[in-house]
């Protein structure tokens, strides 16, 4: 039969009987089809796409038809040896359905055929192995998990929409002086800047400022101290709020400021205190500052500034310069981009400088993405474990290698065979590729399953105010998350796949054949062992990086910080403006409430302070030093605290010199202070400091005298040194609404004690954030604390990949090279030599995996030093004493392989 057409065919073709024979039982679909290919062979010779099956020999599929066929292309001549219906193509049918040509349909289809039936032989293969595909899997799925872990929340950190309208567009506005020592500091802004801001900016589509105070609501069963934030006009459009219940401030309100009386409720205070009554719109709420009446709901968990409670339409003198307490939000106009804003806000700045010298000669404006802000430095612990994962991730996968480079090399003489009937060794590369994507994906599922379980875990490497302001935070089964995983699942295993199927693919056939599994070419050989090398240098760089991280989280939890915390409870009461506005007042129920927690049983010590130095914020001040010239331009800022008598007996801070604050310190007394020791010894060092002078750095402060000095107390804050101003002084300071009572006890049931102690004083004083120093210690570390557990776990699980890599190559090795030890054997060879032999290569691998690891670990812990603040390099003993653990832990996995090559009886080895 041939090929017909309007004219002489191109081609010859023709019809073998045994094609002959297999036409005539066909069906008619497969007769029609293979008529319609013949016609076509006839005309365009052999079609592009056609698979080769070795000399001049093709197959062919043409709808429901699969011819094999001969060509002889000088004298174009095609003969069908043999034609069989072809398995429908989903694949093929859904791409022409898809109106892609003809060519490429065929091609592509049949190349997702070819994927599906790998994966389906893939699959069974897998299936046959379980315990091969457990250690797999499991070794994945904390690696994979790990790293997906961390991915989600480095998505939630860095790139998760914030809960604003356009927040991406939002910016913190900061005041900033350069401080005497030439570093930069930035606080909030002044008023005055504020409104200047506001007026001349051109690159800003709206300011907004706000700052917190505390009141207590009364007129329910218990007094609730509430952080209400003072926010001024148009703060909820300049951040896109909404309200879940209610309505916003209407410009009628936010005029009027304080005068509205209104205010918009946190959810939490709505379900707590309101019991999500929706009819509490419209309802008078009371506080000690008066009625605000319930306009609005916001939504839940939004908290955002300083854990708000309550929200008041507020004003500010705009002509105020000196004080620095507006947090103040800017959203960039159509078109800005944050340098345009600096520029314009460095215009800016000139005027004020130039309007305002008195207060502005060394001010500037600073700018910086809401997101940056809130970020700042509260990611470094999240990045530094970013890096070890990735150290961790190496290794695991270059195990996985390890693992299927020994399985693929068992599989050579099985792909020998098909190559030796005509498979090419693409396709058996390609099969072992899909068998290892295919577990890869399988440890990635597991692994997001473990990142999502991990989420809650890690959520204290969110920084506070996304987590508990914002309601950003954890770890979620969201697109990006399962996307990040099967992409790294599909890349590393794709990688580990070609790796191992080159090895396990390769050698020419015949040697195979002959060989059969009693060895391996010394190429894969040197494959397996440098794999293991690898795996012993990442492990020996991560178990140094979590050295460092654990040592590191050692010496703060160990660092004295010049307090003494055991035995010392902190509570918290605010003495609102306007309910003690006179002086006297003020001190006199602070007075009351030092008596009344000084006789709760249990109390040895009472004392209180503005500032709590390990939470709650700071207050910082100007310094100047009677006789000191601070550089033109310049600012040395220090911590600012007010506190009464009995304050440093009460925290365990010592007095080193001269006296405590007493009586003697009182409205109308002559000022005084007391400063830590960093203060006297950076301005008179060798001198006495009792009797010097030093007062706010700003016009028309007054100066206050010297009169002892205490013991350093490591803060939080940005400034080195703190002095003491005595509350009862000036007890209506702008820094005195709030105190810290610290008491020493004998238990922590003295804070329940102590807070029906200030009921009994005055019931409409709220007590709140009581706590053990000790704890709060801990919650402040607590990302260093994490990062330790985490990197010691992760560097754990390290040297368990690289035991395992040890083990299973030299038990690998001892299978191969059975011949070998038979012969030693046999010849005389002791068992305990044939031991030694094991061992001594095992020793080779891991002093060469510690020399390459050292490096590696030094590489690793610079970036650590970098990302978290103290810490250091890993000292030499630290690095002795791992790599002795590396080398305990290699010999340990080596024994049972020695042991057993020791035991090999030469007969054997010889017949097998």
């Amino acid at each position: 039969m041939s090929g017909r057409g309007p004219s002489a065919p191109a081609w010859r073709v023709e019809l073998s009987r045994e094609a002959t024979r297999e036409v005539r039982t066909a069906p008619p679909v497969v007769r029609r089809a293979l008529a319609d290919l013949l016609d076509r062979l006839a005309s365009s010779g052999l079609p592009s796409g056609s698979r080769s099956l070795g000399d001049r020999t093709f197959e062919i599929r043409s709808g429901q038809v699969r011819a094999t066929v001969l060509v002889d292309p000088d004298e174009r001549w095609i003969l069908v040896a043999g034609i069989s219906p072809a398995p429908r193509s989903v694949a093929q049918d859904a791409l022409r359905a898809a109106h892609v040509s003809a060519g490429w349909s065929h091609r592509l289809g049949r190349l997702i055929d070819e994927l599906w039936s790998d994966v389906r032989t893939s699959s069974r293969a897998i299936r046959r192995s379980p315990g091969f595909v457990l250690s797999v899997v499991a070794t994945l799925a904390v690696a994979i998990g790990g790293a997906t872990a961390l991915f989600g929340l480095a998505d939630t950190v860095f790139h998760a929409a914030l809960p604003f309208e356009d927040g991406s567009e939002l910016l913190r506005l900061r005041d900033r002086r350069v401080t005497a020592s030439g570093e930069p500091r930035i606080f909030n802004m002044s008023p005055l800047d504020f409104t200047t801001i506001r007026a001349q900016a051109t690159t800003l589509d709206g300011v907004a400022a706000a700052t917190g105070s505390n009141h207590v609501l009364t007129g329910g069963e218990a007094a609730q101290r509430v952080n209400v934030l003072r926010v001024s006009e148009g703060w909820a459009s300049v951040l896109g709020i909404r309200p879940v219940l209610g309505r916003l401030f209407s410009e009628e309100e936010e005029r009027l400021g304080r005068d509205a009386q209104v205010a918009l409720l946190s959810h939490t205070v709505w379900e707590t205190r309101f019991g999500a009554d929706p009819g509490v719109i419209g309802r008078a709420v009371e506080y000690d500052g008066g009625t605000l009446t319930v306009v609005g709901v916001l939504r839940p968990r939004f908290r955002y500034p300083y854990d708000a409670d309550l929200w008041v339409p507020w004003r500010w003198d705009p002509t105020d310069g000196t004080s620095h307490d507006l947090n103040v939000v800017a959203r960039m106009a159509g078109g800005a981009t944050l340098e345009s804003v600096r520029r314009d806000l460095d215009r800016v700045v000139v005027g004020l400088q130039e309007t305002r010298p008195d207060t502005n000669a060394d001010l500037f404006l600073n700018a910086e993405l809401l997101r940056r802000d809130f970020i700042r430095e509260d990611d470094r612990v999240l990045v530094a474990l970013m890096a070890a994962v990735g150290f961790l991730l190496l290794l695991a996968c270059v195990n996985v290698a390890n693992l299927f480079v020994a399985r693929f090399i068992s599989r050579r003489r099985e792909v020998g065979i098909r190559v030796a009937l005509g498979a090419g060794r693409v396709r058996e590369v390609r099969g072992f590729v899909v068998e290892t994507v295919l577990l890869f994906l399988l440890g990635g599922a597991v692994g997001v399953v473990l990142a999502a379980w991990l989420g809650d875990a890690v959520d204290v490497l969110v920084p506070d105010v996304m987590r508990d302001e914002l309601a950003m935070g954890g770890v979620s089964f969201s697109p990006s998350l399962i996307a990040f995983a099967v992409v790294l699942s599909v890349v590393a295993g794709s990688a580990v796949g070609v790796l191992a199927a080159l090895r396990g693919t390769g050698g020419r056939v015949l040697r195979v054949l002959r060989d059969g599994g009693r060895g391996s070419s010394p190429g894969s050989s040197r494959v397996q062992r440098w794999l293991v090398v690898t795996q012993l240098a990442l492990s020996f760089a991560l178990l140094a990086g979590a050295g460092v991280l654990s040592s590191h989280f050692r010496q703060l939890a160990a660092d004295d910080l010049g307090m003494e915390l055991d035995g010392l409870y902190t509570m918290r009461v605010s003495l609102e403006q306007e309910r003690f506005a006179p002086p006297e007042a003020r001190a006199g129920v602070v007075d009351e409430l030092t008596r009344a927690l000084g006789a709760v049983p249990g109390v040895e010590a009472v004392g209180y302070s503005t500032v709590n130095p390990l939470c709650c914020g700071d207050w910082g001040a100007p310094l100047a030093v009677e006789g000191v010239e601070h550089p033109e331009g310049s600012t040395h800022l220090i911590h600012h605290r007010m506190v009464g008598s009995g304050y440093f007996a009460a925290a365990g801070i010592p007095l080193l010199r001269g006296r405590d604050f007493d009586d003697r310190e009182r409205p109308g007394s002559a000022p005084t202070v007391i400063v830590d020791e960093a203060l006297a010894d950076r301005f008179w060092p060798g001198e006495d400091p009792l009797g010097k002078r030093v007062r706010i750095d700003r016009p028309g402060a007054v100066w206050m005298t010297v009169v002892g000095v205490v013991g350093d107390v490591d803060e939080e804050g940005d400034y080195s040194e703190t002095w003491y101003l005595p509350y009862t002084r000036d007890p209506i300071a702008r820094s005195s609404e709030n105190l810290h009572f610290m008491l020493r006890g004998t238990d922590v049931a003295v804070l329940q004690a102590a807070r029906e102690a200030v009921r009994s004083v005055d019931p409409d004083l709220a007590v709140y954030e009581q706590a053990e120093m000790t704890s709060l210690r801990a919650g402040n570390i607590s990302q260093d604390r994490l990062g330790a557990v985490l990197g010691t776990g992760f560097a754990a699980f390290g040297l368990l990949l690289a035991a395992l890599g040890v083990f299973g190559t030299l038990s690998y090795s001892v299978g191969t090279r059975s011949r070998e030890i038979g012969t030693r054997i046999a010849l005389g060879a002791r068992p305990g030599e044939v031991t030694q032999l094991i061992l001594r290569g095992a020793l080779k691998l891991t002093l060469l995996g510690v020399l390459v690891g050292l490096t590696l670990a030094l590489a690793l812990t610079r970036v650590l030093g970098g990302l978290i603040e103290g810490v250091g390099s890993p000292s030499p003993p630290l690095l002795g004493g791992l790599g002795l653990v590396l080398l305990g832990t290699s010999l340990t996995a080596a024994a049972i392989p020695a042991i057993r090559a020791s035991r090999i009886d030469p007969a054997v080895a010889f017949r097998d």
